[in-house]
């Protein structure tokens, strides 16, 4: 897990500040990693919750404001169709999928990231169920 979390971090630093076929592969890897590599060896380690921990770390870093800035508009698209995937594949316990629930609600997003941002969220309410999205985020 430790090595996986490791990898991930490399790999964001190619979010931003790079071609956008450079960005793209990162994503593309990133994607990769946490659905088949974070979401096996979760379940196959359940025990191993430092090295998960770093993971959820490194999930949180992609909507921290270097990401968010808005002269980075790319590496905020490509951290939410990287988070979308680790919703969908990953099993994370409640209190971290209330947790990056609120982090992308809060985001402010572009006119030309509403897509992903709403599909992030949409990926939370299939997973998490009404009852408990609408208890996090109430209307």
């Amino acid at each position: 897990m430790k090595l996986i979390a490791a990898t991930m971090s490399s790999l964001s630093e190619y979010l931003f500040n790079s071609t956008w076929k450079i960005q793209q592969a990162a994503t593309a890897a990133l994607k990769l990693i946490v659905s088949h590599g974070v979401g096996k060896v979760a379940v196959a380690n359940a025990q191993n919750t430092q090295g998960f921990e770093k993971i959820c770390a490194n999930i949180k870093y992609l909507i921290s404001s270097r990401f968010t800035e808005m002269g980075h508009g790319a590496a905020l698209g490509n951290s939410l169709s990287v988070i979308t995937t680790c919703v969908e594949k990953v099993q994370l316990s409640d209190q971290a999928l209330c947790e990056l629930l609120v982090m992308v609600s809060g985001l402010k997003v572009g006119r030309h990231q509403y897509a992903t941002w709403t599909g992030c969220i949409g990926a939370f309410m299939g997973k998490m169920g009404a009852y408990k999205f609408f208890r996090v985020l109430p209307l």
